[in-house]
């Protein structure tokens, strides 16, 4: 997708979804106990805040889908 860096933030997945992630060049998983359905602001504000120190940010759930354009052939860049 030519995406720069992942940053996965996970409280408490019961998948093997942040196992594979780690395993991804320039990712970083983050563990919170915190629940999204209370805090899912907080935690994402906090987050982008220490690991994302410029750029922009996609932040979705991992359980969306990113639809891009018919034919779309370039990168997130």
């Amino acid at each position: 997708l030519g995406v720069d860096n992942f940053l996965y933030v996970d409280n408490g997945s019961t998948d093997d979804s942040m196992e594979r992630v780690s395993a991804w060049p320039n990712s970083r998983v983050v563990r919170t106990d915190l629940s999204f359905k209370h805090y899912q602001p907080l935690i994402r504000s906090q987050s982008i805040r220490r690991f994302v120190p410029r750029g922009w940010v996609l932040a979705i759930d991992p359980d969306e889908i990113l639809e891009l354009p018919p034919g779309y052939g370039g990168s997130l860049r």
